[in-house]
């Protein structure tokens, strides 16, 4: 056998006698310095197994000293290695993965580092440096729909959505969707698109939260197209909007955004460059293209309630009676050397909106400019297009909706402005996830009056 002696300070290097008790092969008996001995079987494990009244006589022993040298290097090479995370100018309260207390939630003193290098830490294959979330959803509106013009009766999935959401290890979040419109419906051919495709992590500004979002998703531009279609006062959004998703510029757009909502959400603001794909198709009949990238921002005072904090194309037309809310945004983009076949142009557009709502009522308004500025000789062409809208909740689920809106796609083009007005009905059984929503449409484009083509509408929608 072979004999170890060790100091009761000592003692925690209980699992180093172990290491050299598998090197040497034996089955040393330890003397702990106070009288006590135990025997050590390395082929069993590094806990005692027996214990002995005394050392037998004629036993090898190793000084305690010679252990404790080894702990005084290993301490002096701790201390090196610290010294040398030190020599860093500046520290900084940053999160390191620690196994005992929590992965990547103990804050410690560190060397400054930037925000976003916290996301370059690798995981941890010791300890759990958060989870992967995933909260899946799906919307369904199945409507019906009357066209005086075609004297057509028609019922048709108007919308499916397919969408899922979460967060990455406590970094990121993330969100998906997947859509197919008007399945069933006269004359559509549907098929699947991705609506939605992107990551957004978190950093500081100042005092503020802000976030950077990199993907698919809609573009920091007006109101209507920042609100989701399942949160909308009447069925579908405004002509407007489908005037400048027609023009090209405004829909969901792959690029980078910075949003934030500072001074506790009584201001937010949106900022983005993006590649718009709308300017990049190529084929037999038609083909556009541009090098350019798409700046495009949006500014919004909140001047009673405040938004909520982090959120970002979470608006609501109705909120069914709850909140106090004034909100005044503005928006602009422009998008530079466009060239088709016969043609070269920018696109410049502005707007403006205001929001409110207040117990029973909600008021929304938008105005919205854009320029069609070509570069070959032909004359520049602008158009416009506003809305106007109301609501009033007249018992607990039932609301009562009107709007006027009007689009001058050119001023090119003569009598070619529309003018359209609504006047609809809500039922919120459990408020935007299940409701039943009717609309009656009076249209009236200049120069076809003669044209009956108002249209009535019913639908009935799950979400969540």
């Amino acid at each position: 056998m072979l004999n170890l002696r060790i100091s009761p300070t000592a003692r925690r290097t209980g699992h180093l006698i172990a290491l050299i008790v598998v090197a040497v092969g034996t089955a040393p008996t330890v003397s702990l310095g106070d009288g006590q001995q135990f025997l050590f079987d390395p082929a069993q494990s590094v806990a005692p197994i027996a214990f002995n009244e005394q050392v037998p006589s004629g036993q090898a022993v190793v000084d305690q000293t010679m252990v404790e040298e080894l702990f005084r290097r290993l301490e002096a090479t701790e201390a090196e290695v610290a010294a040398l995370r030190n020599q860093v100018v500046g520290k900084h309260e940053v999160f390191e993965p620690d196994c005992e207390q929590g992965c990547c939630d103990k804050p410690i003193e560190e060397p400054i580092i930037a925000d976003a290098a916290r996301y370059l830490i690798p995981l941890s294959t010791k300890c759990n440096c958060g989870d992967i979330t995933w909260k899946p959803g799906f919307r369904i509106q199945t409507r019906y729909a009357y066209d005086e013009f075609e004297d057509n009766h028609d019922f048709f999935v108007r919308r499916f959505r397919m969408k899922a959401g979460g967060s990455l290890f406590g970094l990121a979040t993330y969100g998906t969707e997947l859509k197919i419109d008007s399945t069933s419906r006269f004359g559509s051919i549907p098929g699947a698109v991705v609506e939605n495709a992107w990551l957004q992590f978190p950093f500081s500004v100042i005092d503020h939260e802000t976030y950077l979002r990199v993907g698919l998703y809609d573009a920091p531009f007006s109101r209507n197209a920042l609100t989701s279609d399942s949160k909308l006062l009447f069925m579908d959004r405004t002509l407007v909007k489908f005037g400048l998703t027609a023009l090209g510029v405004v829909d969901n757009v792959v690029g980078v955004l910075v949003h934030g909502r500072p001074y506790d959400g009584k201001v937010e603001y949106a900022f983005g460059v993006f590649d718009n794909v709308f300017f990049e198709r190529f084929g037999p009949v038609f083909q556009v293209d541009t090098d350019h990238v798409q700046p495009m921002g949006r500014i919004v005072f909140n001047l009673l309630d405040p938004a909520k904090p982090g959120g970002y194309a979470d608006y609501q037309e109705s909120y069914v009676g709850q909140g106090h809310r004034l909100a005044v945004g503005a928006n602009a983009s422009h998008l530079r050397d466009i060239e088709t076949p016969a043609d070269g142009f920018d696109i410049t557009a502005w707007g403006v909106d205001v929001f409110y709502n207040s117990g029973r009522w909600v008021f929304g308004a938008e105005y919205d400019w854009f320029l069609r500025d070509r570069d070959s000789g032909l004359a520049d062409s602008e158009g416009d297009g506003w809305y106007v809208q109301g609501g009033y909740i007249l018992s607990c689920c039932l609301e009562l909706a009107l709007r006027h809106q009007e689009l001058d796609v050119s001023d090119l083009v003569g009598d070619d402005r529309i003018k359209q007005t609504s006047i609809g009905m809500n039922y919120y059984i459990r408020k935007h996830n299940l409701k039943i929503q009717s609309d009656y449409n009076f249209k009236d484009e200049e120069g076809i009056n003669f044209i009956d083509n108002d249209s009535f509408q019913l639908q009935l929608q799950v979400d969540f």
